[in-house]
């Protein structure tokens, strides 16, 4: 079976306060941005993928660009 190439990814954390995470966060959206992948943030964790009508824009969300 061939294997599909990665497009797209999401970031999903636990929804709570964690030191260094804004750092991570931010070098695993340079590291998508810059091999070309499409990269999207979850809300409050899994909350934003079950519950995605609770958030005004949605619970799952692209960054803006530059």
């Amino acid at each position: 079976m061939p294997s599909t190439p990665i497009r797209r990814i999401a970031i999903c954390t636990g929804g709570g306060d964690a030191p260094g995470l804004n750092a991570v966060i931010r070098a695993v959206v340079i590291a998508a941005v810059n091999r070309g992948w499409e990269c999207y943030g979850i809300r409050d964790g899994f909350n934003g993928i079950l519950f995605p009508e609770r958030y005004v824009d949605g619970g799952v969300l692209r960054p803006h660009s530059g």
